[in-house]
C-alpha cells in the first residue's frame, strides 16, 4: 500500500531564483529617483512662484516705502508770504509773521501782536503762540526802551499799548508804559511852560 503521507517540499529543497542585488539597486535607485523628480518638480515650481511673488511684493513695498520717506524727508513747499491771501490758513499766516518777524521786522511783530490779542485758552494755535507771544512782546518792550532813550516817549508808549493782555510779559508793558505816561506828562508840562527846570 502506498504511503499515505504526504511528503511536501521544504524550504531547503525549493529553491527560488534569487535576486539579483544589483539589479534590485538599480530598480530602487530609479524608483526613488523618480519620486524624488516628481516632489521637486512639483514643489519647485511652485516654490519658484512664490519666490518670484515674494521678490515682487517686496519690491513694491520698498517702492512703496520709498516714496513716503521722500516726501516726508522734502521740505514743504514754500509760502509766498509776500501775496497774503485772507483764504491762508492760521497755521500759513503764523509762518507768514514768523518770518518777518525773523527779519526784525516791527510792523509784522505788531500785526502778529494785534492778530492773537483777543485769541482764548480754547484757540488752536493758543498754547502754540504763548511762546512766541512773549519773544514777540520783548521785542516790542526792547523797541520802547530804545524809544524812551531816545526821547521818543509817544511812539514808546504806542508801541507798548500793542502788547495783548494774553501776553506774559503784560505786566511788565503796564509798569513801563506807567512810567511813560509819567515821563510825557512831565515833558508836556515844560513844553508848556507850566514847570520851569533849572
Amino acid at each position: 500500500m502506498p504511503d499515505s503521507t504526504c511528503d511536501l517540499p521544504t524550504s531547503d529543497s525549493i529553491s527560488l531564483p534569487q535576486p539579483d542585488d544589483r539589479s534590485t539597486d538599480k530598480t530602487l535607485k530609479k524608483q526613488s529617483l523618480l519620486i524624488y523628480r516628481a516632489f521637486t518638480q512639483g514643489v519647485g515650481q511652485g516654490f519658484r512662484k512664490l519666490i518670484v511673488l515674494a521678490f515682487a511684493g517686496f519690491c513694491a513695498t520698498g517702492s512703496i516705502a520709498f516714496l513716503a520717506t521722500s516726501t516726508l524727508v522734502s521740505p514743504p513747499p514754500e509760502i509766498d508770504c509776500s501775496a497774503h491771501n485772507p483764504s491762508f490758513s492760521e497755521h500759513t499766516t503764523l509762518a507768514c509773521l514768523r518770518a518777518a518777524i525773523a527779519t526784525d521786522d516791527t510792523d509784522a511783530v505788531l500785526k502778529a501782536l494785534t492778530w492773537v490779542a483777543d485769541w482764548e485758552r480754547t484757540h488752536p494755535l493758543y498754547y502754540e503762540t504763548q511762546r512766541l507771544l512773549e519773544s514777540w512782546s520783548s521785542n516790542v518792550l526792547l523797541k520802547a526802551r530804545q524809544h524812551q532813550g531816545e526821547g521818543k516817549t509817544a511812539e514808546a508808549i504806542a508801541l507798548i499799548e500793542q502788547i495783548p493782555p494774553i501776553s506774559p510779559r503784560y505786566e511788565d508793558a503796564r509798569i513801563l508804559l506807567e512810567q511813560l505816561q509819567s515821563e510825557l506828562k512831565l515833558q508836556d508840562l515844560v513844553s508848556y511852560g507850566g514847570v520851569q527846570v533849572d
